[in-house]
């Protein structure tokens, strides 16, 4: 009844499953891993990359690894939350 007098909706006290929607997107760990590496060694220094390079690098190194390539709006939507740009 808490629930139901805090929002005022019916919807508020129907039980809500826990965890990832059905279809969200996740990478394989060895992506993860390569694309974490990559963030590391190119974007997180005193004078950082573009994102567009980044991104360029990230799908070369997945190429040579013989993995799916990330497509360019996945990439960004990975980075940006995990590595915001820092202040100017």
């Amino acid at each position: 009844m808490t629930a139901y007098r805090a929002k005022g909706t019916v919807s508020s006290v129907e039980p809500r499953a826990l965890g990832r929607r059905k279809d969200t997107l996740v990478l394989d760990a060895k992506r993860e891993k390569l694309i974490a590496a990559t963030i590391h060694e190119i974007y997180l220094k005193p004078e950082r990359a573009t994102m567009t390079y980044l991104i360029e690098q990230v799908r070369a190194r997945c190429a040579q690894k013989g993995l799916p390539l990330p497509d360019r709006a996945f990439a960004l939507r990975y980075t940006a939350p995990r590595f915001p740009p820092s202040p100017a």
